[in-house]
């Protein structure tokens, strides 16, 4: 059974990091436990280059304000140039929205500086918590749970589900959210009677970042 355990952890960690592209390595870890007959794994990932790239040789060493008051040195990809991007500055906190690479963009504001600090991080969970905190039991428990019609075996009466992994993975840096191929897009720029306001965005404090989708992807991801 030991062995049997092991050669599934490693089958599943190697499709987690060919779909990822490397990103996510060790989806299982050494300690991890298989305990049940049947096991779910679920990884994302996202892939996308920005509009406008952040170039590698302008990124700067900067101080990064923790929530407990310390201070750290950070990698902050910057943009010192004006551009026109959407965003919004309120009593506060501040508002950007920097686009990927598509033929989308709104633009209201000159941005005239922009620091915005590489990151890298993971997240992982397992849902089967999750789920029976919202009503759903039955997959996860014996002899409740019933995969008759879904698998053709002779245990199939005594299969449920032990784990449901979820795991997250996301890596900003000066190319885009994990980098892709760039299309290249024309846009005019119209004329108006007043100047756009001017606003310096420097996340430099603890901050939220989502990414979302439009027509009609409905892809969200948001963290703090």
């Amino acid at each position: 059974m030991k062995v049997q355990q092991e050669k599934v952890k490693n089958e599943v960690n190697s499709w987690a990091e060919e779909k990822t592209k490397g990103l996510m390595k060790g989806f299982l870890p050494p300690t991890s436990k298989l305990k049940g007959p049947l096991f779910f794994a679920n990884a994302l990932y996202f892939k996308a280059a920005w509009l406008d790239q952040f170039v590698a040789s302008s990124t700067r060493d900067k101080d990064f304000h923790l929530l407990d008051g310390k201070t750290i040195r950070a990698p902050f990809m910057t943009q010192i140039e004006e551009s026109m991007k959407r965003c919004g500055s309120f009593e506060d906190f501040k508002v950007i929205r920097l686009n990927y690479n598509t033929d989308f963009k709104l633009e209201d504001m000159l941005v005239i500086e922009i620091w915005i600090p590489k990151w890298k991080f993971s997240y992982g969970l397992d849902m089967v918590k999750l789920m029976k905190k919202l009503g759903l039991t039955l997959p996860f428990n014996y002899p409740d749970a019933d995969f008759t019609e879904a698998m053709d075996s002779p245990d199939a009466e005594e299969i449920f589900i032990s784990k449901m992994l979820h795991k997250a993975c996301i890596s900003v840096n000066e190319e885009g959210t994990e980098g892709a191929s760039i299309v290249s897009c024309d846009e005019n720029l119209g004329c108006s009677m007043y100047p756009p306001p001017e606003i310096q965005f420097v996340a430099d404090h603890p901050f939220m970042f989502m990414i979302k989708g439009f027509w009609g992807c409905d892809f969200h991801w948001s963290c703090s």
